[in-house]
């Protein structure tokens, strides 16, 4: 319902929980493979892990959302995403292998056995629960992201309707707004005008640009 929406601009209350419970590292072999992580740091190595390549932990990231995940001035994976994955292939004395790949194929990938693991910022949904082994381990609001100082006045999803909308194509955002606007425009308000960009980083430049009025997408990535 409604009150399970994150307000315009504002952390997510304790009624988001089940729409966006967590922003989940999806696992598929790994969870085998974490089995023994915890035990790695005291005993030797496990062996015989079940990895797609020897020697090597293969994660898929999308490294367009900052800070979590982004590619700095220098060419460098950098974020919370990189390093935590780092800190997995340690335990398990693995060396970490990136991908950096679309959003939109990082879970056909997993299935089709291109990575071990994805490592990027998804949400918990139950349809991928019914597909993926994802593993909680951090809450993310959502949020409407304006120019500065909010020229256009806008206040809340309604401010939105009729107005042109940006967010990155595929991800929970992107069907969260488009539910958002399905709703309003049932109540008989104009629709919003959504694009849905390959990258938060090119939905970001449209709204510098004046293409779009918000971006919808994590407070942390617009905060940055």
């Amino acid at each position: 319902d409604r009150a399970g929406r994150p307000e315009a601009g504002t952390s997510m209350g304790a009624t988001t929980v089940r729409i966006s419970k967590t922003l989940a590292s999806s696992i598929s072999l790994i969870a085998a493979l974490v089995a023994g992580s915890a035990s790695a740091l005291a005993q030797d190595c496990p062996a015989d892990l079940p990895t797609v390549e020897p020697g090597k932990l293969v994660m898929s990231i999308n490294a367009t959302i900052p800070p979590r995940q982004f590619i700095d001035s220098s060419g460098n994976l950098q974020g919370l995403h990189p390093d935590l994955g780092n800190e997995i292939a340690r335990r398990l004395c693995l060396e970490p292998d990136y991908r950096n790949v679309g959003f939109e194929v990082q879970i056909p990938g997993l299935a089709n056995k291109r990575w071990d693991m994805i490592n990027t910022g998804m949400y918990y949904t139950e349809e991928r629960e019914k597909i993926i082994r994802l593993v909680p381990y951090t809450v993310n609001a959502l949020a409407i992201v304006v120019q500065r100082d909010n020229p256009d006045g806008i206040e809340g999803y309604e401010s939105l309707a009729g107005e042109p909308v940006g967010t990155e194509i595929a991800g929970f955002a992107d069907r969260l707004i488009r539910e958002i606007n399905d709703e309003q425009v049932a109540a008989g308000m104009a629709s919003m005008d959504i694009q849905a960009f390959n990258t938060f980083a090119e939905a970001f430049a449209a709204l510098g640009a004046g293409q779009v009025k918000a971006v919808f997408a994590p407070d942390s990535t617009g905060a940055y």
